[in-house]
């Protein structure tokens, strides 16, 4: 919570197939949830964003990043 904001906060960018996204889980223990957590508990700020996407293949994030990077600030 308000990572957004905070001009120190890391920007790490999560991608995957349907394991990372958290296909069948609860939204607080995807893969991208449980690293928040502990980086919380570690005084750590970030700002996670999980770009994982069911079903996508390695090419396919690769593509996706490659997109992304233009589009935004690099992580």
């Amino acid at each position: 919570p308000g990572a957004e904001d905070d001009p120190d906060a890391l920007d790490v960018w999560f991608f995957g197939p349907s394991a990372l996204f958290g296909e069948g889980q609860r939204d607080d223990h995807t893969i991208p949830s449980e690293v928040a957590r502990l980086a919380e508990e570690d005084g750590l700020v970030l700002r996670i964003q999980n770009l994982a996407c069911p079903g996508y293949r390695t090419w396919q994030d690769a593509l996706l990043m490659g997109q992304l990077l233009t589009e935004r600030p690099n992580p």
